[in-house]
Formats: structure tokens, C-alpha cells, sequence
């Protein structure tokens, strides 16, 4: 860690000092506070070297067995060359406001595929999709997040399916938003989505995911998988 950066988190962890350049800083706090800050850092620093460690061991576990995919939102290329580092990643989901030209670069830069989610309300939101599938791998269709919410995604709401019923679409697409085991076969059996999904309809409370539900619903998208290609 720089002595710029380490002066920032002396700020941050202590809003009371006023942002000053570094030597400034570390004139106005005492020694027991550079002794508590840099506590702070080592712990910060260490638990951050256990999380790549974790990211890393569990990108091992899954090669071979399933797709790893990276979500982010609107990272720049230095998150994202870290997350690639530590999780080597088979594609990316950006899932925040990225440009059609933000992904070219992406793809340029990472020479990894690019999955883009669009945020679904109306028809009106399906107008940008032929730019990004020009250069995208794979497209989510995802709800778009309510009025005041403080992070991207449906959040559990359900958009109309109804808008991808006639879709022309060559690339890859899947479903996202408000997807449960009681309407995933429906959602599929409209869209014609050749995958899907889900996080909050497989919680049992929230942030917390019940293993009986994640089968319950890998059950019901597999039947009706099974169904459409009969």
C-alpha cells in the first residue's frame, strides 16, 4: 500500500481529520491512532489476500464442471484484471451501464466473451439490444430494478415475458428477475430462453440460499427443458 493510499483509508477510518496530503496527515494524528489505523490495514490487506485465495480455490473446483462467470458492474479494466487474475473467469457479465464500445473494449482487452444484461420494462428497453449483439456472446434479459433501488438488478420483480415471445435473436439469451420454482417452466415456455437466472427465488430468507429450493427449481427449468425439445 502507497503512503497516499495509506494516508486515504487514515481519513477515511477517521472522518474527523481533514483530508490533507499525506505528510499532513500524518503530522495532526497521534501514534495510538497510526497504531489502530495500521491494525486496520493489516487486517484489511490480509483478509483481502484470504478472498483471493477463496476465489482462486473455488474457480479450480468448478473448471471443467460448469461456466464460471464473473458479474460485474461497470467495473474498469483494473477490477477487472484482478477478478480475472484471482477467479479466471470462462466470461463476463456486466450487469451495470456499459456502452457497446465499453464492451468492444472489454472483449479487446480480456479476450474473454462478454455477457451483457439489459434491464427489462417495457419494449422500449429492448431498442439498444441489436448494438450489443453485435458484439456480445450472450445476452440477459433481466427486470428492470424499481424506482429507488440502490443496486442493479430485478430484485425480485418479474418483467413480461411476453416482450421476448417473438424475439429474433441469434445469439444466446437467458431469463432473469423474480424467477421461482413455480413460474421458471412458464417463463421458459414463453421466452424460449435457452437458460436462466435466479438468486432470491432460492432463498429461504434473504441473502441466505435453501438447498431444497435451488433443487426445486433446477428440477422444474430441467422438465421443462425436456418438454420443449420433444
Amino acid at each position: 500500500m502507497t503512503p497516499e493510499d495509506r494516508a486515504k483509508a487514515v481519513v477515511a477510518y477517521f472522518p474527523a481529520i481533514p483530508a490533507a496530503i499525506p505528510s499532513q496527515v500524518e503530522a495532526v494524528i497521534t501514534r495510538a491512532i497510526k497504531r489502530a489505523v495500521n491494525q486496520q490495514l493489516a487486517e484489511l490487506e490480509i483478509l483481502a489476500d484470504k478472498e483471493q485465495k477463496w476465489a482462486g480455490g473455488r474457480g479450480k473446483q468448478a473448471k471443467g464442471r460448469a461456466t464460471k462467470v464473473a458479474l460485474t458492474v461497470d467495473a474498469d479494466d483494473a477490477t477487472l484484471a484482478n477478478i480475472v487474475e484471482a477467479l479466471q473467469p470462462d466470461i463476463l457479465q456486466l450487469h451495470g451501464k456499459e456502452t457497446v464500445a465499453r464492451l468492444r473494449d472489454i472483449k479487446q482487452t480480456f479476450g474473454l466473451p462478454v455477457m451483457k444484461v439489459l434491464a427489462v420494462e417495457g419494449a422500449v428497453d429492448l431498442a439498444p439490444l441489436p448494438g450489443f449483439a453485435a458484439v456480445a456472446d450472450r445476452i440477459l434479459f433481466d427486470a428492470r430494478a424499481p424506482k429507488g433501488a440502490t443496486r442493479p438488478g430485478g430484485l425480485g420483480a418479474v418483467f413480461d415475458w411476453h416482450l421476448l415471445e417473438n424475439l429474433d435473436l441469434e445469439l444466446p439469451f437467458m431469463v432473469s428477475g423474480g424467477l421461482t420454482a413455480e413460474n421458471v417452466a412458464e417463463a421458459i415456455r414463453v421466452t424460449r430462453a435457452g437458460g436462466v437466472d435466479v438468486s432470491s427465488g432460492v432463498e429461504r430468507t434473504p441473502g441466505l440460499k435453501d438447498p431444497e429450493m435451488i433443487r426445486a427449481f433446477i428440477r422444474a427449468a430441467r422438465a421443462t427443458e425436456e418438454l420443449m425439445v420433444r
